[in-house]
């Protein structure tokens, strides 16, 4: 009996630490027009997967950006509508290196895509004050 009851709690701990993504409120609302197509997504650190605000740029196949958003605290984001086919989806966070990924868009669908930034002292902002007084990503020690 005493083996048993240690199995049941060894059990309900490890299901305790097992911790599967839940799917947010925001992204089961997502549907597109049928000529058109959207992209979710999640961004992580390869630094302890930890989740990234991380800029997400998509392009079209021309190179136009398409669409710009910041992702949430838990990393996930919803790109607005786009046209099928050929995308680029470029990621930004500070102190991680771009990452620029290929994605095939479907008319009619939702897409979905995860990506891990690595971690890349390269990118930490040495000085984020311009020399005219302005703030931001474009003074990013690169």
């Amino acid at each position: 009996m005493q083996r048993l009851t240690w199995l049941a709690l060894a059990s309900a701990a490890v299901l305790a630490c097992a911790s599967p993504y839940v799917t947010p409120t925001r992204w089961q609302s997502v549907s597109p027009a049928p000529d058109r197509a959207r992209v979710i997504g999640r961004v992580t650190s390869s630094h302890r997967r930890v989740p990234l605000m991380a800029r997400a740029l998509p392009y079209d196949s021309a190179g136009t950006l398409v669409d710009s958003t910041l992702a949430e605290p838990d990393g996930g984001f919803v790109l607005s509508s786009a046209h099928g086919g050929p995308h680029g989806l470029r990621l930004l966070f500070i102190g991680h290196g771009p990452v620029m990924q290929r994605i095939h868009l479907r008319p009619g669908r939702v897409d979905t895509v995860r990506v891990g930034l690595k971690r890349d002292d390269r990118f930490l902002i040495s000085d984020c004050v311009g020399p005219n007084g302005g703030f931001g990503q474009q003074f990013w020690k690169r």
